[in-house]
């Protein structure tokens, strides 16, 4: 049957879906597969570990880490746990059989990557001098792309004194003392003008008003996501302001206009409240899976 030999890649089968000559390398092995590890675990266990430590973005450090993960993740293959035996709807099966797939060839773009020294896709980053005498240094690691150089982005890793520093994101930034060429917006300080909006840890608030104590480890620095990056940390906003715009987001009056100001009731006042607290930072916008 055709859909017995896809379902059992290549092997033949009689019309029950068994093989007819079962090996230890056959699917019926896997089908009384009796170890410890659910294919499922396995399967999110493998897909934490690529997102992790070979995204995009990565460096030589974390790739050669995921590499050692995959190797004890590929190895439990050995230890797989398929619990429907049987050969009708085995979904379990099914799984089973689709992740000696990926397995191998997530082995193959891990390893494949940390062997391409030359590629700057492969492992882009530029860690930067710790400061000297600093006892207790914390780890950036931060988004980098100028147009300019005609260089792919990258990701570099900066050491900052915790010890001279201020208490949030910002006062981290504005630390960085070894690399004057990193670009990002800042303004008030005070949450209020909304220039330093940025991706931090994967949320979007003000780096100004964003403790540093809310991360813990290594901190993770990108500009806003779904924006063209101008350079750096600075997305390009046209497209927001356009469309924040577009919406007429102020007060309109049919009113006759009087010759002095507008009067208006307390009770009218309480009427804005919490409607013109948005500082058009794009924090909330960007964070939309929508976008």
């Amino acid at each position: 049957l055709p859909t017995v030999h896809y379902n059992m890649g290549g092997i033949p089968t009689n019309y029950w879906g068994e093989a007819l000559d079962p090996t230890e390398h056959n699917p019926d092995r896997l089908r009384h597969a009796d170890g410890a590890v659910p294919t499922a675990d396995l399967r999110l266990e493998m897909q934490k570990t690529m997102q992790a430590d070979a995204a995009v973005f990565r460096t030589d450090r974390t790739l050669q880490e995921g590499c050692d993960k995959m190797e004890g993740v590929a190895a439990k293959l050995a230890d797989i746990k398929v619990t429907d035996r049987s050969l009708a709807w085995n979904s379990d099966l099914m799984e089973t059989l689709g992740l000696t797939n990926p397995m191998p060839n997530a082995l193959a773009t891990i390893f494949s990557a940390v062997a391409r020294k030359e590629s700057p896709g492969a492992h882009a980053s530029e860690d930067w001098p710790k400061p000297e005498g600093a006892t207790n240094a914390r780890t950036f690691r931060i988004y980098r792309w100028d147009p300019d150089t005609g260089r792919n982005p990258r990701i570099d890793s900066y050491f900052v004194d915790m010890d001279t520093c201020g208490p949030m994101v910002l006062d981290a930034l504005v630390k960085n003392e070894v690399d004057p060429t990193l670009t990002f917006r800042r303004s008030c300080r005070e949450g209020i003008r909304g220039s330093c909006a940025i991706d931090i840890d994967g949320m979007n608030p003000l780096a100004c008003i964003f403790g540093m104590d809310e991360i813990k480890g290594e901190v993770g620095i990108y500009p806003l996501p779904h924006m063209p990056v101008i350079k750096d940390l600075v997305p390009d906003l046209t497209p927001f302001y356009a469309r924040h715009a577009s919406i007429k987001p102020w007060l309109e009056t049919w009113t006759v206009t009087p010759e002095k100001e507008w009067l208006r009731s307390i009770e009218d006042r309480r009427k804005l409240d919490s409607l013109y607290d948005c500082v058009i930072c794009a924090c909330c916008s960007t964070s939309c899976p929508s976008r």
